[in-house]
């Protein structure tokens, strides 16, 4: 039973090896769902420092300090109504938009609308374009679905996991310089407002291969929102604060001027409000 034990345990270390091998190997990758179909694709992070936050006049973006995070790996795209709709159907899970009373919505202005919901977000949506109208409660429950779908960690990112893969290793307002200029994301940059989101590739990605870090929709992330949280002085792996009222949401949307999508941005919504203009993207933790 002894020698059992020992080659049970040398081959589950082996396995976790490879694993990990083959986490920093694959730069983008896809987990198997139990049904035998892929998962989201995923782009694997190196571990890193960067500068987060911004030198401008928004308090709850300073200090500027330097963060250092492990490596992980980040969805390429924000999660497509496609994704979410095999976890709702697998399920039959109902978002808080539905056992409550809608989505927030905009039509000349904003307002909840009580026939709201991912399905119907007051417009039209494709499998490829990134759910919305989903709440911080709904996009942690499609993550929770997700790792037992695939046996590994999936969550949402922490707020420094965020920025330093939306930076993908750059300084500069957007990850391609401090100015908007055209056609670069799905924003209200011009005011031309569309009105809509877009399919997740319509856009140029960063360099390290990820779609949306700017404009198109908010993304929900796992932290509770703190005006002076930057200035905690944690460096290592910041998760934000232990509490709080309102959960923190990146990265700006369709609605959204220049302003708003930088990448140091910060906003915040409570865990069960859902908007058409907001939606997630995924992490999964190293093996």
């Amino acid at each position: 039973e002894e020698k059992e034990e020992r080659q049970r345990k040398e081959i589950a270390r082996i396995k976790a090896q490879e694993q990990r091998l083959s986490f920093n190997i694959r730069k983008v990758f896809r987990d198997r769902l139990k049904d035998g179909s892929e998962g989201p694709q995923m782009v694997s992070i190196p571990a890193g420092s960067f500068e987060m936050g911004s030198y401008n006049d928004n308090s709850d973006e300073t200090p500027v300090h330097t963060v250092t995070v492990d490596r992980f790996a980040i969805g390429k795209y924000e999660v497509t109504v496609g994704e979410f709709k095999k976890f709702v159907h697998d399920i039959s899970y109902q978002t808080d938009a539905e056992t409550g009373n809608g989505c927030y919505v905009y039509d000349s202005n904003w307002y909840k609308k009580t026939s709201a919901y991912w399905k119907n977000p007051n417009f039209s949506q494709s499998n490829t374009q990134p759910v919305v109208c989903v709440s911080w409660n709904d996009a942690t429950a499609y993550t929770k679905w997700l790792s037992k779908q695939t046996g590994y960690t999936y969550r949402l990112p922490t707020e420094a996991e965020w920025e330093y893969a939306a930076r993908a290793g750059t300084k500069t307002q957007y990850w391609w310089g401090d100015s908007m200029g055209n056609n670069r994301a799905a924003c209200d940059n011009h005011g031309d407002v569309k009105r809509m989101t877009f399919p997740v590739d319509s856009f140029t990605a960063n360099p390290w291969g990820l779609h949306d870090t700017v404009g198109n929709v908010w993304e929900w992330v796992q932290d509770w929102y703190n005006s002076s949280y930057y200035s905690s002085g944690i460096s290592n792996n910041p998760t934000g604060p232990s509490m709080g009222q309102y959960r923190v949401r990146r990265g700006g949307s369709w609605f959204n001027n220049a302003k708003d999508v930088r990448v140091a941005n910060r906003y915040w919504s409570s865990a069960d409000s859902s908007f058409s203009t907001l939606g997630l993207r995924l992490v999964r933790t190293y093996p």
